[in-house]
């Protein structure tokens, strides 16, 4: 297995889609690596942060096994 790749991301609420979007094709352009995403946030909305679980559940075993998914 390949190394897990850390990927930080501090937003707020008014950058959610390009955010999904970023995370969406890092996963998808990634596939072969594990990736362990935080995101550090302080208002994010409980429907923005099932946004960004979606789109960095894209392929769930993408994420790195012992970090639970993004939340």
């Amino acid at each position: 297995m390949s190394k897990c790749m850390n990927i930080a991301i501090a937003l707020n609420n008014k950058v959610i889609v390009p955010a999904y979007v970023m995370i969406r094709s890092l996963v998808m352009n990634n596939m072969a690596n594990p990736i362990r995403l935080y995101v550090l946030h302080s208002e994010l909305t409980t429907e923005s942060c099932k946004l960004l679980q979606d789109a960095a559940c894209y392929k769930v075993n993408n994420l790195c096994s012992n970090e639970p998914p993004v939340r």
